[in-house]
């Protein structure tokens, strides 16, 4: 799965330019921002570069510091061959960034993973139409949603909501990539993509195959009509492929990694 030009702890290879947050190795409490271009770092302040630095200097952290929402975005046929989109929300403060080594406590057992792809909003927007929803998009990243299944299981009895279930963490990364690095991707909407994939557990393919998601324009739509929509929001694709159950769940000692082509790829470590 050839992915363009390699960046040292993003995985595989990437297109030339992606949007990311990093630290220096030298002062790795002090996150910085800006773009990957042909092998460097470039540090910006919103408008200009102000910092550049090699690749064996830094270190990737997730593309973004905190989303002022999670939707996890769920589809079901329509009647008239189209789709119905709807959506639970997620805790943006469980979020981790590739290469992360998650520790898990020792009460907690076997999880389930769901491989998404994820999209992050750029500006604020109300009542937005689905033809107009691609002004909205930032940009898309891999992401990777854990779940406990005995939680949903206990929930499931007592007819309570698995909210409890999905308050774990959720992994986003490596970069962002814009939407001018994905028009051969497109489908038959601006905001219809075609994406490669490829998700492992300890080094074993579990899934890869190549589908076609969307419009998320529906999503957008759909989530703009009560309230607007913020700079940062991140609304999770579809899932790609899982694994759960019947041995697939993971646990301490696992290392999970989602590749998207064009976008890069995504590794967690549980430990």
């Amino acid at each position: 799965m050839g992915l363009g030009q390699a960046i040292p702890g993003a995985g595989g290879t990437l297109p030339t330019v992606k949007l990311c947050r990093f630290v220096l190795h030298a002062e790795p409490q002090t996150p910085r921002s800006g773009l990957y271009y042909e092998g460097r770092f470039y540090e910006t302040d919103g408008e200009k570069a102000i910092g550049i630095h090699d690749t064996e200097s830094a270190a990737l952290l997730a593309p973004i510091i905190l989303a002022p929402s999670v939707r996890v975005l769920e589809t079901q046929p329509s009647g008239e061959g189209g789709v119905n989109w709807g959506y639970h929300f997620n805790n943006p403060t469980r979020m981790v960034g590739s290469n992360s080594e998650v520790e898990l406590p020792e009460e907690m057992g076997a999880l389930d993973v769901e491989a998404r792809i994820a999209l992050v909003i750029s500006g604020r927007g109300q009542y937005v139409r689905p033809e107009e929803a691609h002004e909205f998009i930032l940009g898309y990243a891999p992401t990777l949603f854990f779940r406990l299944p005995d939680e949903a299981e206990s929930a499931s009895a007592h007819g309570l909501p698995p909210s409890a279930a999905n308050d774990v963490f959720w992994a986003l990364g490596p970069v962002l990539t814009t939407p001018d690095e994905l028009i051969e991707n497109l489908g038959e909407s601006l905001t219809d993509y075609s994406w490669q994939y490829r998700l492992r557990i300890n080094g074993e393919t579990l899934s890869e195959a190549e589908t076609l998601q969307g419009p998320y324009g529906e999503a957008l739509a759909l989530a703009s009509r009560f309230g607007p929509l913020m700079p940062g929001e991140v609304f999770a694709g579809p899932t790609l492929a899982h694994a759960r159950g019947g041995g697939q769940s993971v646990r301490a000692g696992d290392t999970i990694e989602l590749e998207v082509q064009k976008l890069g790829r995504l590794v967690v470590r549980l430990v």
